[in-house]
């Protein structure tokens, strides 16, 4: 029995019928928190405020445990803690390099759009609803 580990690449037909695929899924934000927890305490710095350590571990969401811990280290070699943004940008270099997505960045913000005023309030106003607060 031979146990293969890691991201699934295609195989040779005459292996794909002697092969069984086993997918697990991703961890969630209370496994990412742990791992995050973790580094925070290793590297020695404390933990966040609530509303941002919601925000890196919604950030760090589709990530394996793996590469959420390197995100989170890479934070913290760049800027001393662990920040959104930079757990975002290299959760869009690890869509880059599977090749099947591609990441756009862009500059743009509601305040660069014109009118929609009523679903532009309805969308901040309902941005809350998806936080730790309002689920607790």
């Amino acid at each position: 029995m031979l146990l293969l580990l890691g991201v699934w690449k295609t195989l040779p037909a005459e292996l794909e019928r002697e092969i069984a695929r086993l997918d697990l899924a991703l961890r969630g934000p209370d496994i990412l928190g742990m791992v995050l927890d973790q580094l925070l305490t290793s590297a020695g710095i404390g933990t966040p405020p609530p509303e941002i350590r919601e925000a890196i571990l919604r950030a760090a969401g589709g990530l394996t445990t793996i590469e959420a811990e390197n995100a989170f280290a890479l934070s913290i070699v760049e800027t001393g803690s662990v920040q959104p943004k930079l757990v975002t940008r290299e959760k869009a270099r690890a869509l880059k390099s599977g090749g099947l997505l591609e990441v756009i960045e862009t500059t743009e913000s509601l305040d660069s759009i014109g009118g929609l005023e009523a679903l532009k309030t309805w969308l901040i106003q309902r941005g809350e609803a998806i936080t730790q607060r309002a689920r607790d």
